[in-house]
């Protein structure tokens, strides 16, 4: 797979999305990505077990260069996921 270069958006520009985007589990998503700084195949491809709860960290390995990453969250990141969690669970109930 060959990747072209890429650069990331700018906060103006993800407020801006936020802003345009009316789907709460859209919204929840790309913050994520803003946060974590991740790309969104690596946001697409973590899975539960590539989260510590207890530690507060997300393991995965970046797809485009294969590189491991280890990123801290603080209480944002964790109540964000975890209420993403908790709707998705009510969805599929």
């Amino acid at each position: 797979m060959e990747f072209k270069d890429k650069r990331g958006i700018k906060r103006l520009e993800h407020e801006q999305t936020l802003k345009g985007e009316w789907n709460a589990e859209c919204r929840a998503y790309y913050s994520l990505l803003w946060n974590l700084g991740g790309s969104q195949s690596d946001a697409a491809s973590l899975r539960a077990e590539d989260v510590d709860w207890e530690m507060k960290v997300i393991s995965f390995d970046r797809m485009k260069t294969g590189s491991v990453v280890q990123l801290h969250f603080g209480l944002f990141i964790d109540k964000r996921c975890r209420c993403q969690s908790v709707e998705m669970d009510h969805l599929r109930a």
